[in-house]
């Protein structure tokens, strides 16, 4: 993007309102997760040796992404990496997002009605509301079970 002659910028989503202090960003849906299956004896060690993988990407990987890459090597002026820092820095993951294939798709459903060019939003939704309060109790209650967590 360095070589791109139309002029561009980054910018955060807009705030809510003006009661918001920050920024927020909106990861989307590559979330890593990752999964001890049930039949593995040593969770201990597999959860430590999870943990020391993601410290050391953190340490060594991020730095190497995000400030060599992105902040310097990719960057087009000083403003890019001022918006760069704000998106990070607001970074937040979304419920439905992260368990949208539980959750009939709900971070795609927006997407569909606009796609489908019909004012259908609040009855799209409405219709759904019941299915997806008891998808998301059944989610929570399997945190709660330890069955996720």
């Amino acid at each position: 993007m360095r070589n791109m002659r139309d002029d561009y910028t980054i910018l955060p989503y807009p705030k809510f309102n003006e009661d918001q202090k920050e920024y927020l960003t909106g990861m989307m849906d590559n979330y890593m997760v990752i999964g001890i299956p049930i039949s593995e004896r040593d969770t201990d060690f597999v959860s430590l040796v999870t943990e020391a993988l993601n410290y050391e990407a953190e340490r060594i990987l991020y730095p190497a992404y995000y400030d060599d890459a992105l902040q310097n090597k990719y960057r087009r002026d000083d403003e890019t990496i001022e918006m760069l820092n704000i998106l990070m820095n607001g970074r937040t993951a979304d419920f439905g997002t992260l368990f949208q294939n539980n959750l009939d798709n709900i971070s795609c459903w927006f997407r569909w009605i606009v796609a489908s060019k019909e004012n259908t939003s609040a009855s799209y939704v409405a219709e759904r509301k019941d299915y997806i309060e008891m998808l998301t109790a059944a989610i929570v209650t399997k945190y709660r079970e330890g069955a996720l967590g």
